[in-house]
This record gives C-alpha cells, sequence and structure tokens, in this order.
C-alpha cells in the first residue's frame, strides 16, 4: 500500500526515466488510512478511484466530507449583491469623480460612465460642482483602469 500509487502510475504509464540510484522513500500511511484502503469484507485492497472490490463485489458507501456552514450559498464569479449607497455618499462620489476628470485632463463624460460603472443606473441628480478625490476614488478608478487594460490585453491574446 505504501507504494501503491507508484506502482498504479508505473502500470498505467510505463517508465517515464531512468533510476537516478538514489533512494525514495513514501510516506508511511496511518492506520486509519491503511483500514479505509481495505475492502471491510474480504480484506482486499480497494482498486484506486473505484467504489466496488474487485475481489468479492462488495459496494462501499462514501461519506461525503463536505462540511455544512450557516450562511448564503453564491455560485463562484456570481455578480455580488448590490451594495446600498446613501445619496450623499453617490453625490459625493460622482463630484469626485468630476474632480478627477478635470484633475487628469479627461472628458467631463468618463465621470459619468464611471458612476454608472460603479452605481449600475445613471446619476439621478444635478450634475455636481467638482470635489478634489479622496484616495478611495483614486483607487477605485485605477482598479477600474486596470481591469480594462487587462481585459484588452487578454482579448488580444486569445485573437
Amino acid at each position: 500500500m505504501r507504494f501503491r500509487n507508484q506502482w498504479e502510475d508505473l502500470c498505467a504509464n510505463g517508465v517515464q526515466e531512468l533510476d537516478d540510484g538514489a533512494e525514495k522513500t513514501a510516506k508511511e500511511p496511518s492506520d486509519k488510512e491503511k483500514e479505509a484502503a481495505k475492502c471491510p469484507s474480504c480484506g482486499a485492497l480497494w482498486p484506486a478511484h473505484s467504489d466496488k472490490c474487485t475481489h468479492c463485489g462488495h459496494v462501499r458507501v462514501r461519506k461525503s466530507a463536505v462540511i455544512e456552514v450557516a450562511g448564503e450559498m453564491l455560485e463562484l464569479g456570481a455578480a455580488k449583491k448590490k451594495e446600498e449607497y446613501s445619496f450623499a455618499y453617490k453625490r459625493s462620489f460622482y463630484a469626485q469623480l468630476i474632480g478627477y476628470a478635470e484633475l487628469y485632463g479627461q472628458k467631463p463624460g468618463s465621470a459619468y460612465a464611471r458612476y454608472i460603472a460603479k452605481f449600475g443606473m445613471h446619476p439621478h441628480m444635478q450634475k455636481p460642482e467638482p470635489e478634489m478625490p479622496t484616495p478611495e476614488v483614486v483607487r477605485w478608478v485605477k482598479s477600474q483602469q486596470i481591469a480594462y487594460f487587462e481585459a484588452k490585453k487578454k482579448a488580444r491574446m486569445a485573437a
């Protein structure tokens, strides 16, 4: 059982390289692992990746190793839940986006487009006076720029 993985690899794939002569040790399985590898009916070793004993035909019932935890299950890569922002926060963020656009010589419409990207909706307010962008806004804009250029690079590589 100690060299089972190596033996099965040798049988399945053949010799891949010549032995360098150095002694190779494999980790000794624990008693629990040894018992789990044997058929409870006849004591033969279970075939790798099979739930049926090749000697007696006994079928083992696998127990799930999944641990259940209370919470909300989300699909990986799924869109995050929309956060609720106050009107004052949105107004301030929009004013800072306008200030960022002016500070870096960008078109005023870029602030409008970034607002939509951040909040998923058009700004339902009068255009505020520009404000000096906070580090939070600058970091968010930079993260959007990085994501844009990474997506462009990925598209170029795919084409």
